[in-house]
């Protein structure tokens, strides 16, 4: 059982595992939409673990103190680790978030749950799907708004009526997936 997060209770939790003397997972929703399709903000609960430099690989999902940040931490993807230091990036961010101190980390995601989502982030193959989300965001943000385009265009060519009829479809078809 973790902690349910607050700027406190993070500060508390960093005091506890800071030496690693002991091992009690963080809960934690997230508030921003930067590690989008991975974690849904507000609705998925992610559960870390304390760890240091030399328990993460790139594409796992880690929590690293940023005081900058609205709860003083940041829990981003892990894209490299380079002479003691820790690029990491949200998943639907278009820039890493630059170097952090190796210092700074303070766990790991082990697992994130959520409706109908039931995510173990410790095996291999998911560690490859978060490099590949990663390094693919140009991509994904192309395709995005070439759809947005098309929509527009379909609505510049048909009454709309018969669009309004296809999305009706549209949604409905999503609702059975």
């Amino acid at each position: 059982m973790g902690i349910e997060v607050t700027k406190r209770s993070v500060a508390d939790w960093i005091a506890l595992t800071q030496n690693r003397e002991f091992c009690i997972p963080l809960t934690l929703h997230t508030t921003s939409g930067s590690m989008l399709p991975a974690i849904r903000m507000n609705v998925d609960t992610v559960v870390v673990v304390p760890c240091g430099a030399e328990d993460v690989r790139p594409g796992d999902i880690v929590l690293i103190r940023k005081p900058a940040s609205p709860a003083g931490v940041l829990l981003h993807r892990l894209v490299r680790i380079r002479d003691s230091k820790l690029v990491t990036r949200g998943d639907n961010m278009p820039r890493s978030d630059g170097e952090t101190d190796a210092n700074s980390l303070l766990g790991r995601a082990v697992s994130i749950t959520g409706p109908g989502k039931s995510v173990d982030c410790d095996s291999c193959l998911r560690r490859l799907q978060g490099k590949v989300i990663v390094h693919t965001y140009p991509l994904r943000r192309i395709l995005s708004l070439t759809r947005r385009a098309c929509r527009k265009l379909v609505r510049l060519m048909l009454p709309h009526r018969v669009v309004d009829k296809i999305e009706r479809e549209w949604k409905k078809i999503r609702a059975h997936r």
